[in-house]
C-alpha cells in the first residue's frame, strides 16, 4: 500500500486538523466526513475517532487497521501494529510464511508449502537445494491467497517484501 507524499501530508494535515478542532470543542462545526487525495475521512460526532477508507495505487486501504508514514525513500505506509494485536506494544499472531492460518507447532513436518523437511519445499522456493526433488518457483513475494495481511485485514494490506524489510535498517 503506497501513498504519495504529498497525498500523505495533506491527508494528515487534514487529520491533525480534525484533532485540533476536537480539542478546542468545535468538530460540530465540521463536516462528518470529507476527502484527501483518494483517501475519505469520516469523523464521528464527537470528533474523537477519524475512519479512513479509499484507495491507494489501485489498492482499497481501511480504517479498521491505523498505518504511520515512517518517511521512507519508497513512500511504503507500514501498519501500527502486527496482525493479531491491537496496539503496537502487542506481540500480535504467529504465523509461518505463506500460511494464513493459527496453529499449534511451527516445524518443518507442520508447514504447508513442504514434504517435512526443509529441504522439501514446495512453494515459495528460490534454491533447488531446498526444493522438493530440485523444485524451485522463483516465488519471493506472498501471493494474495498466501498474505496473512491480506487474507485477516483485506485487500490493501500485504506483508511486506524482504527488500521493505531491509529498507528499514
Amino acid at each position: 500500500m503506497r501513498l504519495y507524499t504529498l497525498q500523505l501530508k495533506m491527508a494528515v494535515s487534514a487529520v491533525l486538523f480534525v484533532l485540533l478542532l476536537s480539542a478546542v470543542g468545535m468538530t460540530k462545526a465540521l463536516a462528518q466526513s470529507f476527502t484527501v487525495g483518494k483517501l475519505n475521512y469520516s469523523v464521528n460526532s464527537g470528533g474523537t475517532t477519524v475512519t479512513v477508507t479509499g484507495h491507494v495505487d489501485g489498492t482499497a486501504a481501511t480504517g479498521d487497521h491505523a498505518f504511520v508514514d515512517l518517511g521512507l525513500p519508497s513512500g511504503l505506509l507500514w501498519a501500527t501494529c502486527n496482525v493479531g494485536a491491537n496496539a503496537p506494544e502487542e506481540y500480535g499472531d504467529y504465523f509461518a510464511w505463506g500460511e494464513t492460518q493459527l496453529k499449534n507447532y511451527y516445524k518443518w513436518s507442520t508447514y504447508q508449502y513442504c514434504m517435512g523437511d526443509y529441504n522439501t519445499l514446495t512453494k515459495y522456493c528460490t534454491l533447488s537445494d531446498y526444493g522438493y526433488n530440485g523444485f524451485t518457483d522463483t516465488l519471493t513475494i506472498l501471493l494474495p491467497e498466501d498474505d496473512v495481511a491480506t487474507a485477516n485485514w483485506g485487500n490493501g494490506w500485504r506483508m511486506p517484501t524482504k527488500e521493505e524489510w531491509q529498507e528499514l535498517y
